[in-house]
């Protein structure tokens, strides 16, 4: 029900505000609303800013919205008319300490009705987040009478209606790159019996200085945990397992223990927290791999059968992920008594937070119940605001985007499946309008899909996917080997690697790409991170906007924050030269018709004149600019 004093339309708000907006540490955010009253009274609002302890720590007025959506009111003096900090009076914030007499209150009041009603009754305020955790709005309005308590003629009416809530996340949920290896393959090898000898995480650490050097930010591992024997696949997903075959990593639970162990070829717990602190040291964060399943062989399995799925004869369900079948995979039973398993998994989340991890990687979170990572965030949360959920939900689009609603940080992306430039630009202009709900993670491949796109295809290919992931999604994520150019699939038309580490060990000469990386994709994703780094624009998603191109090979974008604005063109043909022009629209980055579009290519620094006919050669895939 409205009140006496109209508040709608607020903005940003998702699922009309039974949704947290997602925003960043650090960040600014604009709070819009249509705040009106019947008759000619003025109306006065301010935006009311509590922290995660639920403490009043700002009130920002807020101000009309311009006809070209600035938040100003030419000549008027706005900022007369309320308090800041935590000290002011609601009275004294909305209506303001104003000096003088009533005639001078009542000028001011009528220059703001007169902006706001220009404006269509919109006025907006800006809040600036410093911490991780729940933030919360509220817009609190004014009209009549005076805030000194002056009589008037009309009485002071007041009213606080709640604006929007935000979940605040570290930097490091949105603007993120990952890489992704198996300890088990750094390092492995044959001994002399034939018999193959498993790399450990202390051997591990000789590849976090490589890392680092690229430019990433987090190195995530598969699960370090035991893995079980009973079911076990083999090579290529063989359905049994050879002597020496070492089986799913993501198959956990053995007589060595479960998801509160490490498996004893990797190491031991200490081992694992030297491997966090030594990724620390090369300013690396540890994504940890939690898979809420269990191998036959887990301790649970015994301990407590009843968190299991039964089928109709009894026995122990194993997991399914259409097509796929994983025997040697138990999911768990959320349909039971809640309160024990739920306790057991909360604690499995802290044990690991206690050994240093601050990023969580769920996989397969879509075949668990939401309500139930919707109270594990939380109560994670309320304590260490600062730990990153990631959510490996690849579903269907309705469950994915109520996994970004319901707490995740960020989470994988479909990227992998999508090819061409009409379903990339459908792609990523679909998560640019849900940039209040969604911080994508887009990889340019994983240990499960081997894109089409690449299959067989030249170093080339590489760098274009790498590119497209990298500078269209504010995070982005490879797995090791693709800078080696792996691209083998099982069989033709399979998504899926040939020899797949997942089920193998796969060591690799990281020497030999030390002594010439220049053979390798090494420089070009080096070079990704760092022109990443240096444009504010491209850490952010909700001002990407593609833009008309002549050929279908080219696909030409720009996103812009202030201070900064980037134009990009990415050949999408690593077989041949890709031609065309660009039909640039200044006004999506609030430039004029006819604006400058020419710069320093940023990865090479030449001279580059995005405004005429292009050639780009798929050595060379993109041509990127910042505009003055």
């Amino acid at each position: 029900m409205l009140g006496r004093i109209v508040v709608m339309d607020v903005e940003p708000q998702v699922n009309c505000g039974s949704v947290a907006v997602k925003a960043i540490s650090g960040e600014s955010r604009e709070v819009r609303a249509t705040i009106f009253r019947e008759g000619h009274e003025p109306v006065t609002a301010v935006l009311v800013v509590r922290d995660p302890a639920g403490d009043v720590v700002e009130r920002v007025p807020m101000l009309p919205v311009g006809a070209g959506g600035d938040t100003a009111a030419s000549g008027v003096g706005v900022e007369a008319t309320a308090g800041r900090g935590p000290g002011a009076s609601a009275s004294a914030a909305v209506g303001g300490a104003i000096s003088g007499s009533n005639a001078d209150q009542a000028s001011v009041g009528i220059a703001m009705t007169a902006a706001a009603k220009a404006a269509g009754h919109r006025f907006g305020a800006t809040v600036t987040f410093d911490a991780p955790g729940r933030w919360s709005c509220w817009i609190e309005c004014a009209s009549g009478g005076t805030a000194a308590g002056a009589d008037d003629g009309s009485p002071l009416l007041t009213m606080s209606v709640p604006a929007t809530v935000f979940d605040v996340a570290r930097p490091l949920a949105g603007f993120t790159a990952w890489y992704e290896f198996f300890p088990r393959s750094e390092g492995a090898h044959i001994d002399e019996s034939g018999r193959w000898v498993s790399g450990t995480l202390r051997e591990s650490m000789k590849r976090l200085p490589d890392i680092a050097a690229m430019g990433f930010d987090v190195v995530y591992l598969p699960p370090v945990n035991p893995v079980g024997t009973t079911k076990r696949k083999g090579r290529n997903d063989a359905p049994v397992a050879g002597a020496n075959d070492p089986g799913s990593p993501w198959g956990i639970g053995s007589a060595d223990g479960g998801h509160d162990a490490i498996h004893p070829d990797l190491g031991t717990i200490e081992d694992y927290r030297a491997f966090v602190a030594a990724a620390r040291s090369h300013g690396l964060e540890v994504a940890f791999d939690i898979a809420l399943q269990c191998s036959p062989d887990h301790p649970w399995v015994t301990e407590h059968p009843e968190w299991f799925v039964r089928k109709p004869d009894g026995t122990i369900a194993c997991a399914t992920n259409p097509p796929k079948v994983y025997e040697d995979i138990f999911p768990i039973n959320f349909d039971g008594e809640p309160g024990p398993l739920y306790e057991e998994l909360l604690r499995i989340f802290r044990f690991w937070i206690d050994c240093g991890v601050t990023i969580f990687r769920c996989d397969n979170s879509h075949t668990k119940p939401p309500q139930f990572w919707q109270r594990l965030i939380a109560d994670i949360k309320e304590d260490r605001p600062d730990i990153i959920f990631n959510s490996e939900g690849l579903s269907h689009p309705t469950m994915m985007r109520t996994l970004d609603k319901i707490g995740f940080d960020n989470s994988y992306t479909r990227l992998p499946w999508t090819d061409g430039k009409q379903a990339l630009e459908n792609f990523f202009s679909r998560d640019a309008h849900d940039a209040d709900v969604v911080r994508p993670l887009s990889w340019t491949a994983n240990p499960d899909i081997l894109p089409t796109f690449l299959h067989g295809a030249p170093p080339e290919a590489f760098a274009i996917r790498a590119a497209i992931a990298a500078l269209l999604s504010p995070g982005w994520a490879v797995y090791s080997g693709y800078e080696l150019f792996e691209n083998t699939p099982r069989r033709e038309g399979s998504v899926e690697y040939l020899n797949s580490e997942k089920y193998e060990y796969r060591p690799r000469d990281w020497d030999a790409v030390r002594a010439n990386p220049e053979a390798t994709l090494v420089p070009w994703i080096t070079a990704l991170n760092r022109v990443r780094r240096e444009n504010a624009a491209l850490h952010h998603m909700r001002t990407l906007v593609f833009h008309k191109t002549s050929s279908d090979d080219l696909l030409a974008f720009s996103k812009h924050v202030p201070g900064n604005t980037v134009l990009g063109v990415i050949a999408l043909r690593a077989d041949r030269s890709c031609e065309g022009t660009v039909a640039w629209d200044a006004g999506a980055w609030g430039g004029q018709a006819g604006a400058l579009v020419a710069g320093a290519d940023l990865f090479t620094g030449e001279a580059v004149d995005l405004s005429g006919a292009l050639t780009i050669a798929p050595q060379s895939p993109v041509r990127l600019v910042a505009l003055p």
